[in-house]
């Protein structure tokens, strides 16, 4: 019975007969359990939706529990409901709220110190990240335009086919 019903979930076309049989299964089974135990779990995830679209709240709300997010860990922010938002949005609506929201839940924490050699970045350095992941769920905007207005720096450095090309999908 077990054998039929690891047949069909597996897609195995195959009868397993005696000895060899029962022990490949069980070498299959053993794999399955070692990637399982071996996968992240839900605590490394921030799962983030749409909170204009009750869809998006759904398909947030399904995928927490079905990969066992935390309930902190889920984030709804007011965005656009296209698929295309502005340098501008991003940085105001999605961006910075969201950092403010793994700060506030300390999923990131930030402290004093140097960054790391070869940056210019200053101000606080990260001491500790719970997130590994970021969701991105149905009625998140899908691309950031382009901004003609955005200089970035050091941008002589890259090819010219690069330079202006600040849009992301």
């Amino acid at each position: 019975m077990l054998e039929a019903k690891l047949r069909l979930r597996l897609g195995l076309g195959l009868r397993l007969r005696g000895g060899w049989g029962k022990l490949c299964m069980g070498l299959a089974l053993a794999g399955g359990v070692a990637r399982l135990a071996a996968a992240e779990t839900g605590e490394a995830v921030v799962v983030i939706y749409n909170s204009r679209l009750k869809e998006s709240q759904q398909v947030a709300a399904h995928y927490a529990l079905a990969r066992r997010v935390p309930a902190g860990q889920v984030v709804g922010l007011e965005l656009p409901t296209g698929e295309n938002m502005t340098r501008a949005e991003y940085r105001d609506e999605l961006q910075e709220p969201l950092l403010k929201f793994l700060e506030k839940e300390k999923l990131f924490v930030f402290g004093p110190g140097e960054a790391a050699s070869g940056t210019n970045a200053a101000g606080p350095v990260m001491r500790e990240a719970k997130i590994r992941y970021a969701v991105l769920c149905y009625g998140v905007p899908l691309r950031i335009l382009e901004d003609p207005q955005l200089i970035e720096p050091e941008a002589e450095k890259l090819a010219p086919e690069m330079r202006g090309r600040n849009g992301a999908a």
